[in-house]
């Protein structure tokens, strides 16, 4: 989790589709979604750990924001693949203005798209906030890492209004960075006290 809360966080303050008009032929856009779908990777693989971890406190919210959060996780790590690797090959196709909202909207060249983009959002900002809320209530881990899932999942929700919300989408990336810090060294302290009791 302290990993892929690190790299999440690094990816979401250098994303250039917050600010680039011309964001496909951005030389950072590439990387910077390798970093995304490294980051998702990471952060599916360990959601479970955490939902399994406090299982019989979180409630049936919270098993709902676990299944949706790990949808909306697998399916962000997908929409980066694809932004990474296949996108920026489409420069010559499509030219330097466009940008990935324009081609996937309905009526664009890509907008098959628009289908997993669409889930994402409906899967991912939901199931974090529920997940957050439901991991805070339960107090297996430490409160705050709960509420800051859930506030900065809300916040990130801003990503869909383009350049005005970078501001309100890097504070709700910086307060899931730090909650995947907080879950993960949690995790780590527990698993040193279990290993000095067996």
């Amino acid at each position: 989790m302290i990993g892929g809360g690190l790299v999440q966080l690094a990816a979401t303050l250098a994303d250039p589709d917050l600010y680039d008009a011309r964001s496909l032929s951005n030389r950072f856009e590439a990387p910077d979604h390798v970093l995304y779908w490294v980051a998702y990777l990471m952060l599916t693989a360990g959601l479970p750990g955490l939902f399994f971890g406090q299982l019989e406190q979180i409630g049936k919210a919270g098993v709902v924001g676990f299944l949706l959060a790990l949808v909306g996780s697998a399916l962000t790590m997908a929409v980066s693949l694809i932004t990474a690797h296949v996108l920026p090959v489409t420069i010559s196709m499509f030219g330097t203005a466009a940008t990935l909202t324009q081609l996937i909207q309905p009526g664009g060249k890509l907008n098959s798209l628009l289908v997993p983009v669409v889930l994402t959002a409906l899967t991912f900002f939901p199931g974090y906030i529920l997940f957050g809320v439901a991991s805070a209530r339960a107090r297996v881990f430490p409160s705050w890492c709960g509420w800051l899932i859930a506030a900065g999942a809300t916040l990130t929700i801003a990503a869909a209004a383009g350049p005005p919300a970078r501001v309100p989408v890097s504070i709700g990336s910086v307060l899931m960075g730090a909650a995947w810090l907080g879950f993960g060294r949690t995790c780590l302290v527990l698993g040193s006290v279990a290993g000095r009791h067996r």
